[in-house]
């Protein structure tokens, strides 16, 4: 399942921002432009926040941008993974959360929506995890092989 939330990006006191309209959280932040890339750190009113890193370079009317995540599952469990934004004819007010099934996104006739497929369709490409967690001691690496 892939997992698609309204964002918006404005520019408010000479600043750049970020919102995004979660199905639980909200989440705001301070869009900075270093080295290419757009950084932000997304923070929800009830602590929960997310670090988003998206390659822009120096394309100033991007329609795709691709970039990376790390925050805190619902779980309380480090996460990290890929994020796609993809610029929006609609208002940002008409756009809803959705998930959408792999399956049903390649078989899409919209082009955008078989693109997603494919660059989503292998988890662990996009997702990342730490090992299981019990003794808070080496021994949770595992063995080297």
């Amino acid at each position: 399942v892939l997992y698609a939330s309204p964002v918006l990006v404005y520019e408010e006191n000479q600043k750049i921002w970020f919102h995004l309209k979660g199905p639980t959280w909200a989440y705001n932040g301070l869009l900075k432009y270093r080295n290419g890339c757009l950084f932000s750190l997304f923070e929800a009113n009830g602590g929960k926040q997310f670090h988003h890193v998206y390659k822009i370079g120096n394309r100033e009317d991007p329609l795709v941008l691709q970039g990376v995540f790390s925050g805190v599952s619902t779980a309380n469990e480090p996460i990290a993974g890929r994020a796609v934004l993809i610029k929006q004819e609609k208002e940002f007010t008409s756009l809803e959360n959705r998930a959408l099934r792999l399956s049903e996104l390649r078989s899409s006739t919209s082009l955008v929506l078989r693109r997603l497929a494919e660059y989503f369709s292998n988890h662990q490409v996009n997702n990342l995890g730490i090992s299981q967690v019990t003794t808070f001691d080496i021994d949770d690496l595992g063995k080297c092989e």
